[in-house]
């Protein structure tokens, strides 16, 4: 389906003119087409490739209506469009030719399996790490010898403490933790 609808868009672009838009309703009401297409994207392009320094030192040397800015956001628009849409068309293409998953539209159990196992393997590595850091960090509340009540009141007073300067010419949170990394 992404084909025919890039197809079609550019097939708009290239040869449909409607000074006065679709319909006289919002945005629906502006200019489209081949004349827009020219005027918006490839005059600004084609002139900041040819005067591209005397755009640079003055933008109205290169176009009346656009400012410089406008006319490289629009220039890199237009080329970005204009690689990867066939760059998309020719993936999928190789995609449906070479992959039987992608084009049966069935789910490849084996990679799902690996997926799933690197998923259980991440969120193990980040529970365990989370349970170290958690104790480290009762481990040096306590060796201060403060009264800590809860895990929020633990994480605020190792805080404010690390985020004092004065404290530490590192300039806080993580001189004491840099071995956990």
């Amino acid at each position: 389906y992404s084909a025919v609808r890039f197809a079609v868009l550019a097939a708009l672009c290239l040869w449909a003119e409607l000074p006065h838009g679709l319909l006289p309703l919002g945005s629906l009401g502006r200019p489209m087409g081949q004349q827009v297409l020219h005027s918006a994207f490839i005059d600004p392009l084609l002139a900041l490739l040819r005067d591209g320094r005397a755009c640079w030192d003055e933008a109205a040397a290169c176009s009346a209506e656009l400012s410089l800015g406008s006319m490289l956001f629009n220039a890199a628009v237009f080329v970005m469009a204009s690689v990867l849409m066939p760059l998309h068309q020719l993936i999928t293409v190789v995609m449906l030719l070479a992959n039987p998953h992608y084009r049966n539209g069935t789910t490849d159990e084996e990679l799902a399996g690996h997926v799933n196992a690197k998923r259980r393997a991440i969120e193990a590595w980040a529970d365990a790490r989370e349970t170290f850091v958690n104790e480290e960090l009762w481990r040096q509340v306590y060796a201060k010898g403060e009264e800590i009540d809860s895990w929020a009141d633990a994480r605020a007073a190792f805080v404010d403490e690390e985020l004092d300067p004065q404290k530490d010419p590192k300039g806080g949170l993580g001189s004491e933790l840099t071995h956990l990394n």
